[in-house]
């Protein structure tokens, strides 16, 4: 992204037992970013179903504009 002129900025976060997905949301928004931009994991068929991950965190509640690549 950096070679296209996005500010890029990469962080390790220490989420203990949180909710990762509002973790990074939370320091997307803290560090003034316009969106957050991250992996999203697709999952066999018959687990697509199953709620819960960062993922299913981000697009059920984003807090700020999101866009996934797989």
């Amino acid at each position: 992204m950096e070679s296209h002129g996005l500010r890029v900025q990469a962080d390790t976060l220490d989420h203990g037992d949180g909710d990762i997905g509002q973790l990074l949301m939370q320091n997307a928004i803290v560090r003034g970013a316009g969106v957050l931009v991250t992996g999203a994991y697709s999952t066999p068929k018959a687990r697509q179903f199953i709620p819960g991950g960062a993922t299913d965190a981000i697009l059920s509640r984003p807090l700020l504009p999101v866009m996934m690549t797989k």
